[in-house]
């Protein structure tokens, strides 16, 4: 199990309609790390397809905020408990 949600940290299971909206709020403060794959109580589930999530995500980022944001943002893949998280 990872740390606990903070300002800098925030924990999804897979890709929600919030995205937008945090990735822009984590721009506009001191930045953050939005983990896909992870329950909010920081258990690692993972996501069985990355390629798949990882382009919605930057679709997501290119046509959900205006001015895209994509440059801004990284879009990492992580193995955490021998699970792949983004």
């Amino acid at each position: 199990m990872l740390q606990t949600e903070n300002e800098l940290v925030e924990y999804k299971e897979k890709v929600t309609d919030s995205i937008e909206k945090e990735a822009v709020a984590f721009l506009n403060a001191e930045g953050g790390c939005i983990y896909i794959g992870v329950k909010n109580n920081g258990d690692v589930i993972g996501i069985p397809d990355i390629d798949k999530v990882r382009l919605q995500i930057k679709d997501r980022l290119i046509f959900g905020i205006v001015p895209t944001t994509l440059t801004l943002v990284s879009i990492n893949t992580e193995i955490i408990e021998h699970k792949s998280v983004l």
